[in-house]
């Protein structure tokens, strides 16, 4: 989940505040980017650090990634039903 938000999400940052026409105040955001874009642009890690943050970017897979959360929450929705309907309250269980 964390490999997928860092590196694959793009989100926006707010700026600060500006005036609209109407004079109200508004939010300024920046353009959309990833976390791993902004501290690549930032420049801020010595080359060994930034090398291997490079590497697990190239290794991501966004489909597998994507088909592993589904699968999880599938089977998070299920047990929820089976406890539902059963009135079994089983605590503890992993989740393979």
């Amino acid at each position: 989940m964390n490999l997928r938000k860092n590196h694959l999400l793009p989100m926006v940052k707010a700026n600060g505040y500006g005036t609209a026409r109407s004079g109200r105040r508004k939010r300024t955001y920046d353009r959309p980017r990833t976390a791993y874009q902004r501290i690549v642009n930032l420049e801020a890690m010595d080359p060994e650090h930034a090398e291997a943050l490079a590497g697990i970017h190239r290794d991501l897979n966004p489909a597998a990634i994507t088909r592993r959360i589904n699968a999880i929450q599938n089977q998070l929705i299920n047990r929820a039903k089976m406890r539902a309907q059963s009135g079994d309250a089983v605590f503890g269980e992993q989740i393979s």
